[in-house]
């Protein structure tokens, strides 16, 4: 079991995901009430596109571990990459309850706020991410979405500017400020917005 666990996380790693599944699967059937190998099954599948597959092992997970906000960490994204909101934030309210220390937990919980036009809860979510995490550059761009539906232009174009800032090869935070300039009709600014994202 641990020889097929070790493959399967070498080849998590060279991204061949449907041996590590195939890896994993069988170190399951060996040791089935293993926690974390759910959870690295549910990632290789995750990775490869199958997001009912990754759901069912994260809940798994959930079932042998409760008290471990990872799983409903991941879980969480997987619903928030589906577009199922509600069922996204319950996750992301128990992954930020059992790990109010991840700011993992609190950026995505921001997206789905923001995804739910939610914007002050949004606003909340990613000034503690940027708190825990002050160099993750999502985090800026998200909330200076938020700031900019709430017609917040000034600290929409501060948060993206500090995105770019911290990755200059961030080319939504380019494009998204140059939507806030158009707004403001500083169309010279927003053309060379435009034409950074475009290049990259």
């Amino acid at each position: 079991g641990d020889a097929l666990e070790g493959r399967g996380d070498a080849l998590m790693c060279m991204k061949d995901y449907a041996r590590a599944v195939d890896d994993y699967s069988q170190a399951i059937l060996l040791t089935p009430r293993r926690a974390d190998l759910y959870m690295k099954r549910g990632t290789a599948y995750a990775q490869s596109g199958n997001a009912a597959k990754a759901i069912e092992d994260f809940s798994e997970m959930i079932q042998l571990r409760p008290r471990d906000g990872a799983a409903y960490l991941a879980r969480g994204g997987i619903y928030l990459a589906q577009a199922q909101y509600q069922e996204a934030l319950q996750d992301l309210d128990n992954a930020v309850q059992l790990s109010p220390g991840s700011a993992d937990a609190f950026d995505r919980r921001g997206f789905a706020h923001l995804y739910r036009q939610d914007y002050d809860a949004a606003v909340h979510d990613f000034d503690r991410t940027i708190q825990l995490a002050p160099k993750r550059a999502d985090a800026f761009a998200g909330r200076g979405s938020a700031y900019m539906r709430e017609n917040d232009y000034a600290n929409a174009i501060e948060d993206y500017s500090r995105a770019i800032r911290l990755d200059p090869a961030f080319a939504t935070a380019y494009e998204r400020r140059a939507n806030v300039y158009s707004q403001k009709g500083d169309y010279e600014r927003a053309i060379q917005d435009y034409s950074q994202a475009i290049r990259l």
